[in-house]
């Protein structure tokens, strides 16, 4: 079965997304574990300092995809928009992540 450009193009997005997500753990988890920072995410607190932190995040990213899949073969518009805010957001926060570590 051949992608179409479209679905080639989220695959990427989604792609981006869990490396960016997987990037923002291992910083954060870097940062919390030495002290330099505190996690933002309520939810997430208690949890980043502990070593399932990271497996965590694997997991959260694999119920999501197929969430997102099935979403992009029924709106595609609306999960490309979806996916690409996810992207927006994490790069963002692995900016100001990065900004810290630089400053440490």
């Amino acid at each position: 079965m051949q992608l179409t450009k479209t679905a080639g193009h989220a695959g990427r997005l989604l792609l981006l997304m869990f490396g960016l997500q997987m990037v923002d753990a291992v910083i954060t988890h870097f940062l919390v574990g030495r002290g330099h920072i505190q996690e933002g995410n309520p939810l997430m607190a208690s949890i980043v300092a502990d070593g399932n932190f990271l497996l965590l995040k694997v997991a959260g990213v694999l119920v999501c995809l197929p969430i997102l899949l099935a979403l992009h073969r029924r709106f595609p518009r609306l999960a490309t928009v979806t996916v690409s805010s996810v992207v927006a957001f994490y790069g963002v926060v692995i900016s100001w992540n990065l900004s810290v570590v630089l400053a440490v």
